[in-house]
């Protein structure tokens, strides 16, 4: 039942419409202050992202870099074990001059593949430190303190 004046007009409840109008700030104020969080985090970041830029581009380089020298020395290591077991067959079947001819060749690819490791290692230690240099990304995080209100 809804309480009319003698025109027929409404009475409102002024306890129920102050309580509501309460709710509606304090909702609002809630969805302000998340507002204000979100909008800090995206500036947060990226003035992060802004400020690391030139070494994270070069810590992209060095990744794609390691990559391509990953599979070169994969491919060097595969031609070093397939020369190694040809040459133990020739030793093996008395090819003495056949396994001496290829001793050299041998040699040449084993001081290649630890040049490329040796070089692959630092470009490791590069990007490790760049890693360090460029660190996480920090965020904003609401923290709630007791007493407030």
């Amino acid at each position: 039942m809804t309480l009319q004046l003698p025109d027929g007009s409404p009475v409102y409840d002024s306890a129920n419409t102050s309580s509501s109008r309460s709710n509606v700030i304090k909702v609002g104020g809630l969805v302000g202050v998340i507002l204000l969080y979100v909008i800090g985090n995206v500036v947060f970041v990226g003035a992060q992202k802004i400020w690391h830029s030139s070494d994270q581009s070069k810590f992209d380089k060095i990744k794609q870099e390691l990559t391509i020298k990953k599979g070169e020395i994969d491919n060097l290591e595969s031609k070093i074990n397939t020369k190694k077991s040809e040459m133990d067959h020739d030793s093996e079947n008395g090819y003495i001059d056949a396994y001496n001819s290829q001793v050299d060749g041998y040699n040449i690819m084993l001081s290649e593949y630890e040049s490329d490791v040796d070089n692959y290692n630092k470009l490791v230690a590069e990007a490790n430190d760049l890693s360090k240099k460029i660190g996480g990304t920090w965020y904003i995080v609401p923290i709630p303190i007791r007493g407030i209100k």
